[in-house]
């Protein structure tokens, strides 16, 4: 137990180190980045008078490690302040994009899978086929490609030219769930394609580990139909490293 607890929290000492780094980073970025937030909240307009009592307001005329202490504090409370360009809290934004951002992760989850482990199964069942080295080809141009590239010729190709899909945006306030939906197919497609090609090749590798084991020969001799062979025995078997790839290659 006492090995168990030491392990516990050297892996909360690690993640509080990595969380107080990435609010570190973040302060100094946006600190180190040209102009004032308060000019830029207030526009043009502004007079300097404006300007110096929005940013009393907003603690910008303390000295920075007061800003940094203030900036830690806030952000350990959940407070992660304004949005400039929004005009709302940062946490109500994110809560807004909340939702979309799980469908449009779920949606191209499901793309990926549904091309991945298919082909990844055909492929190493098929080991050296055409139909192998196609898939291995393919696989190879999918991770190369960028997915905002690919994002780009699909709504040139199935929104400009075609018309079936809206070009951007997630639909209006009054929207409907399916036409939201609607907006996330070629955003979903993109991100699945692109993460479908290590899933595949992943899937390849871990289905040939497997059906060159002792009791797949075994299954086989019994008489076991050859697709059960395949899809209970040796994809079972398979699954785990498998679903530990989709889920470090989810895209958000």
């Amino acid at each position: 137990m006492g090995s168990v607890a030491s392990v516990i929290l050297r892996r909360l000492g690690g993640m509080i180190v990595v969380m107080l780094t990435i609010v570190t980073v973040t302060f100094v970025i946006v600190r180190l980045t040209p102009g004032d937030p308060a000019a830029m909240i207030l526009g043009d307009q502004a007079t300097t008078t404006d300007i110096e009592h929005l940013r009393h307001q907003m603690g910008l005329d303390t000295p920075l490690p007061q800003q940094y202490v203030t900036y830690v504090l806030h952000a350990l409370q959940g407070n992660l302040g304004q949005s400039i360009f929004l005009q709302v809290p940062v946490t109500t934004a994110i809560a807004n994009a909340a939702g979309t951002t799980f469908y449009l992760t779920l949606f191209a989850i499901l793309i990926s899978i549904a091309i991945a482990l298919p082909v990844g199964i055909i492929s190493a069942y098929w080991r050296g086929s055409r139909l192998d080295q196609i898939a291995v080809s393919l696989s190879m141009l999918a991770s190369s490609v960028p997915s905002f590239w690919l994002g780009l010729i699909l709504i040139q190709m199935f929104s400009v030219a075609l018309g079936w899909f809206p070009t951007s945006g997630i639909g209006g306030p009054g929207a409907s769930f399916w036409v939201k939906m609607g907006h996330l197919v070629l955003p979903a497609v993109a991100l699945g394609l692109v993460n479908s090609a290590l899933i595949l090749r992943f899937t390849r590798a871990a289905m040939l580990d497997v059906l060159s084991e002792d009791y797949i020969r075994t299954a086989r001799a019994k008489g076991i139909l050859e697709k059960r062979v395949v899809l209970r025995h040796a994809l079972k078997n398979a699954l785990i490293p498998i679903i530990t790839v989709i889920a470090s290659r989810s895209p958000s």
